[in-house]
């Protein structure tokens, strides 16, 4: 039986691919409860990111402002960073797994922990997206849980 609900929520594996302080190479894996669009919303997700979010680097590297947006003082990378993370939003309700380094003066230390987990507010998503390939890495695990890809999933 196919069964139709009004918004389908799946917890699917972002993997980041990166690289160590020695030159290797890693991949982060953590998951994000992501919110399927039904088919017109993912076309004008699709849209806006093929059109808009282009057109946003396009202005950010002219210097050209022309989104009407109150972004006054931001530079163009925190547009297109804010932009990023705000397709994001759309797709995304939750994460597991992401964490990040306490400073130095924070009590965790005191406590032997030099990490902290990341809660998913729009705030900590803007910190994520500015990491390098996880706004891609995200739309392709979102395209990869909306086709149900089995290779993905393996291991899981």
């Amino acid at each position: 039986m196919f069964k139709i609900v009004q918004r389908q929520k799946v917890w699917w594996p972002v993997k980041v691919r990166g690289v160590t302080e020695e030159g290797g190479e890693v991949e982060h894996i953590f998951k994000m409860r992501f919110v399927l669009l039904d088919e017109e919303e993912n076309a004008d997700l699709q849209y806006e990111i093929d059109h808009k979010l282009a057109a946003e680097i396009e202005d950010g590297q002219d210097g050209d402002d022309q989104d009407g947006a109150d972004n006054t003082g931001d530079s163009a990378a925190q547009k297109i960073t804010g932009y990023k993370a705000k397709l994001v939003m759309r797709i995304a309700e939750d994460w597991q797994g992401i964490e990040m380094e306490a400073p130095a003066n924070d009590e965790s230390d005191a406590l032997g922990s030099a990490t902290k987990s990341l809660p998913f507010t729009q705030e900590n998503i803007l910190i994520v997206m500015k990491q390098p390939q996880v706004f891609w890495a995200v739309l392709k695990a979102y395209g990869e849980c909306r086709n149900g890809a089995p290779k993905a999933r393996a291991g899981n």
